[in-house]
């Protein structure tokens, strides 16, 4: 079974100081009353495609992505056995879409009806307004995680890796901080976990981002705490409360 985990900019300000909200555990289909989603194992790996972004300066993309990754070892080295490490040959993928599906797919192609243009002509598929769409592979019977994948969506926003300032809003620019590369993958790489979306505006796995959001950057307290009880070192992922 497949599932489709989206991230999406909000265009305004950002709340702060407020309490980390507590973690969401996602689940089979949608259904709280069907299995969480988890890993089995611990050891994970990763891969980015080469290409990166064509939009972003040099290759400051590739390195914040692995700063992404690193973040989240980080905060697993405190509780957890599970690591990320980077492997070309990977089946957990992350990369770039900067052309919308609409724009190259020919009418009448068969990737229309079963959905796989994004992946056949390396295209956006979803709606402009989503900055990164995580898709899981995972048993409907038992709710393990087997593949996930990254598609950042370059279509639509500018993908920046400085670390200020903030672009002034509909001025994005490389050289100012507009959707940053590190923010956004940290977040879907909690996806790629088996998370989902909180109401709290300061954590990790909100569900929105502020032009220039940085914050996601860093795992907050709550986010953390729900990769210490999903994956605790030494024993096996819980089941759902």
């Amino acid at each position: 079974m497949r599932a489709v985990a989206a991230f999406t900019l909000l265009l305004v300000c950002a709340c702060s100081g407020k309490p980390a909200a507590p973690y969401v555990r996602e689940h089979v289909d949608g259904d709280a009353s069907k299995p969480c989603l988890a890993w089995p194992k611990r050891s994970l790996t990763y891969a980015v495609d080469p290409a990166g972004s064509a939009r972003t300066a040099g290759d400051t993309e590739l390195a914040a992505i692995d700063a992404a990754f690193a973040a989240w070892n980080a905060a697993a080295a405190t509780c957890s056995d599970l690591t990320f490490t980077k492997d070309v040959a990977s089946a957990n993928l992350v990369v770039w879409r900067e052309k919308t599906c609409a724009s190259v797919v020919p009418a009448g192609d068969a990737c229309l009806t079963d959905g796989t243009c994004d992946t056949k002509y390396a295209c956006w598929d979803d709606v402009e307004d989503t900055l990164a769409i995580t898709t899981v592979t995972y048993s409907r019977s038992l709710g393990t995680l087997l593949d996930a994948d990254i598609q950042l969506n370059g279509a639509a926003w500018l993908y920046t890796t400085v670390d200020s300032p903030p672009c002034a809003m509909g001025m994005p620019l490389e050289t100012c901080v507009a959707t940053d590369v590190q923010n956004t993958v940290t977040h879907e790489i909690g996806h790629l976990l088996g998370f989902g979306h909180t109401d709290g505006k300061s954590s990790t796995m909100a569900a929105f981002a502020p032009l220039g959001d940085l914050t996601k950057r860093v795992i907050d307290d709550g986010t953390r705490d729900g990769l210490c009880a999903v994956y605790p070192r030494g024993a096996q992922a819980p089941a759902c409360p």
